[in-house]
């Protein structure tokens, strides 16, 4: 759904690959398990960014609130909302709150409203939006 940017399903092996050889035995390197998990967790941040720019359009739909989209949009977001959130709680606390389940509808700048939110943390969390892509 985001062609141009990271693959990320790609991306993952080799990164969680290195971050294995670098825990095993007496090729320990911690410095190195710990670049291997800023990888990962910079992959778990596009997924989520992704999956709320996404959903957060199709929650929306054509004006009226689809739960099942809104549903999926909070959980994917907080699979890594937690890690996003060491970066700037506020702009996280933000979105969430624009995800709340009691919503009984999406307005019009939500969608936009969460992507420029997402966006505004992209050099803290160490990505780009070329690296995002841009949802079709």
């Amino acid at each position: 759904d985001f062609p141009g940017g990271t693959a990320i399903h790609t991306a993952a092996i080799p990164i969680m690959n290195y971050g294995l050889i670098n825990l095993r035995g007496s090729a320990y390197n911690a410095a190195n398990v710990q670049s291997a998990q800023t990888a990962m967790y910079k992959i778990f941040s596009i997924a989520a960014i992704r999956a709320v720019i996404k959903y957060s359009w199709t929650a929306r739909g054509d004006g009226t609130l689809n739960e099942e989209y809104l549903a999926e949009c909070w959980a994917y977001w907080r699979s890594a909302s937690g890690y996003i959130s060491t970066v700037n709680k506020a702009t996280v606390q933000e979105i969430d709150a624009l995800l709340d389940w009691s919503l009984t509808s999406i307005p019009a700048t939500t969608p936009c409203e969460i992507k420029t939110k997402v966006e505004s943390m992209y050099k803290a969390l160490g990505i780009s939006c070329a690296m995002v892509g841009v949802w079709n």
